[in-house]
């Protein structure tokens, strides 16, 4: 859609705002600046992120996941089961949403329904999940098997689980047990009904053992962006998480994405906000983060590690060659949507060498934003108010320090510009992003 057409876009809803907690950060050496090492394997922990986002209004937690461990000296995979660590927060910090990630790869249908539910029954109405498809060669070993799926059949795979996952979140619908009660049954058998799934993938009777415990089931996520992605979040997403780092390529993209949909899906990409009180210590601190992390300060070096490119074909002060951004080279090892978010930005940009290395010197997809409270609200607000996006999945590299600089100095910026709220209401999660509520056969 040409971007003239779609200046006057007006939002259909608030600005939404997960923060994903990610062990102690998303930078890798980020446990070693926690005054505690251990912290990413502690509850307590954990309760102080859930806490101080809840205190920032946050609508949801959002955890990562992967089941393998990473580099010796990293704790950015070595995590503790998110299923498990949220129900003990739905238990300790009311009102925000709970978001696990699990992989369509490795689990079974009827196994993840009946935790998500669970976790949904739990949290009051507080649930979602986010679907991933895995390519890590050591967690597909952690699963007696070799290596990852070929790409086409992984996402294939994805599309039938949830595909299950939706008929099993719905074959027991909200129930009203009072009146049950009264003809002396737990569930009415003609509504609660075996979901009967035969496919390439997955055999699954059903009904799920667990009721709804808000209209629809729980928020159902999608990550990625590569084309595969894309069309299992039209097909079954609520919300999409993804990595989108130029404003007018995500105009078109989530135009795009809305219109092929037909319905609300959140459209909630990666961002990475480095807060500082100027723009001076806010640039260091990302100067000493990327020292920390081990990549190079040099602008070539920096970005043949990031595009996985030889480093003789490029300068500083010029272009990347335009072939080498025609297709990810055949080593290429990270999510494709990484890489078409960093060519968008590269190509419509026209950015040089050097900029590419600044604009990417601590993430290898997502986008860092770096200033101040003020200029990281407006670039948030004006992303949201031009329709590029429902809102932000806000990344941190040390959470233990990031998140509560966020919501002590940008969160409220955002409230006095009228577009975050300052408390919660009562309603589930689903309603929260302005998901439509559940069809009639939802209710029993």
């Amino acid at each position: 859609m040409p971007i003239r057409s779609i200046v006057s876009y007006q939002p259909d809803h608030r600005l939404l705002l997960t923060v994903v907690i990610n062990a102690t950060g998303t930078h890798p050496r980020s446990w070693l600046h926690h005054p505690d090492p251990g912290a990413f394997v502690q509850l307590e922990h954990y309760l102080r992120l859930a806490r101080t986002a809840h205190e920032g209004t946050f609508d949801a937690i959002w955890l990562p996941d992967a089941a393998h461990i990473g580099a010796p000296a990293s704790t950015h995979f070595a995590s503790l089961d998110p299923f498990v660590l949220l129900t003990a927060l739905a238990t300790q910090v009311p009102d925000i949403g709970l978001v696990p990630t699990f992989s369509t790869s490795y689990r079974n249908p009827y196994e993840v329904a009946r935790m998500v539910t669970s976790l949904d029954q739990v949290s009051g109405g507080r649930a979602g999940f986010n679907a991933v498809t895995s390519v890590n060669r050591d967690e597909a070993r952690n699963f007696g098997q070799d290596g990852p799926e070929a790409y086409a059949t992984r996402y294939a795979r994805a599309d039938e689980f949830l595909t299950v996952l939706t008929k099993l979140h719905r074959s027991w619908p909200l129930t009203d047990f009072e009146a049950l009660r009264a003809r002396g049954l737990c569930y009415d058998a003609e509504v609660t009904r075996p979901v009967d799934h035969h496919g390439e993938h997955f055999q699954v009777r059903g009904p799920l053992n667990v009721p709804q415990a808000q209209p629809g089931g729980p928020l159902v996520g999608v990550a990625g962006g590569s084309d595969h992605a894309q069309q299992l979040a039209v097909t079954h997403a609520d919300a999409f998480y993804t990595a989108l780092v130029n404003r007018e390529a995500a105009i078109e993209f989530s135009h795009g994405l809305r219109a092929r949909a037909g319905r609300p899906v959140r459209v909630m990409p990666g961002l990475a906000p480095i807060v500082g009180s100027t723009t001076e210590e806010a640039n260091r601190l990302l100067d000493e983060a990327a020292a920390d992390y081990g990549f190079s300060l040099d602008p070539v070096d920096r970005v043949s590690e990031l595009l996985q490119i030889d480093p003789s074909r490029l300068h500083p002060d010029r272009p990347v060659p335009a072939e080498l951004l025609a297709r990810p080279p055949a080593q290429w090892s990270r999510p494709l949507g990484f890489w078409t978010a960093i060519v968008d930005a590269v190509q419509r940009e026209q950015l040089l060498v050097r900029q590419i290395a600044r604009r990417f010197q601590v993430f290898t997809g997502h986008h860092v934003v770096v200033g101040t409270p003020d200029h990281i609200a407006d670039y948030i607000i004006d992303w949201w108010a031009r329709g590029a996006v429902d809102g932000f999945a806000i990344l941190s590299l040390f959470n233990f320090r990031d998140i509560p600089t966020f919501v002590d100095e940008v969160v409220p910026v955002l409230r006095q510009r009228g577009v975050f709220p300052s408390g919660y209401r009562k309603e589930g999660l689903r309603q929260r992003f302005g998901i439509p509520q559940a069809l009639e056969q939802d209710r029993q």
